[in-house]
């Protein structure tokens, strides 16, 4: 609708990851400062457990250093809007589908206990041989490609779930946080994780007791190729 705009993220072809500069300052007058050039992303996680959704992001930069005074973009600091709610973890809807669009019997009847999403490109920084330094110059992809993995804690276990580690099945699997506010009118702030090509590739299991339920401990790995 008029006044919202859908944004659309996927991983970017080629070997080499988006850099950023990132300046930081402490809240002190006199520092430290720090200034990180050539910054990238190795890893990106979404948790929520039982609150607002967490992000945890981790990578690596081709050179830092600690200027003497205080950073000018770090001077006007941006706060979060206070109008703006965190997601919360119990605005996640998950569904799980096979390949033919049906729903898929190895999360069944999903009763999350807790999930989390972490897209991991796998980077290194190299020397180029196109400039004297004594810092890398450039980062690139290392080994694996990129991915997206998670966990799925189900309140249950039941032979689904370990059949479906056990063969490998694929799934589409789609993660959906819808917030409570609206962004125009009656439309709420919604973000979509969509994993086409889903597979469970460890199961942990409590020590068998007499319960009336036994939880499940998931890990799941989305890939997605095409022809």
């Amino acid at each position: 609708p008029a006044g919202a705009y859908r944004h659309v993220f996927a991983f970017r072809t080629g070997l080499t990851p988006t850099s950023v500069q990132i300046r930081a300052a402490d809240d002190h007058a006199s520092g430290p400062y720090w200034l990180l050039t050539g910054a990238f992303l190795q890893s990106l996680k979404l948790s929520g457990g039982k609150g607002s959704l967490m992000m945890d992001a981790k990578g690596k930069a081709l050179y830092m250093e600690r200027p003497a005074a205080r950073p000018a973009a770090c001077d006007t600091p941006a706060y979060p809007a206070l109008t703006l709610w965190p997601w919360f973890s119990r605005q996640l809807r998950i569904t799980a589908l096979t390949n033919a669009g049906t729903p898929w019997s190895g999360l069944g009847d999903i009763e999350v206990d807790n999930f989390d999403l972490e897209f991991l490109q796998d980077t290194d920084t190299l020397h180029t041989g196109s400039v004297d330094s004594l810092f890398p110059d450039g980062g690139e992809l290392d080994k694996k490609w990129r991915q997206i993995t998670g966990t799925i804690n189900t309140r249950s276990l039941d032979k689904d779930d370990w059949d479906a580690v056990i063969n490998g099945t694929t799934f589409n699997l789609t993660a959906r946080y819808k917030s409570a506010q609206n962004i125009t009118g009656s439309y709420k702030y919604q973000m979509w994780a969509q994993m086409p090509e889903s597979q469970l590739v460890e199961g942990k299991e409590r020590d068998i007791e007499n319960s009336a339920r036994i939880p499940n401990h998931q890990k799941f790995k989305a890939t997605y190729d095409t022809t």
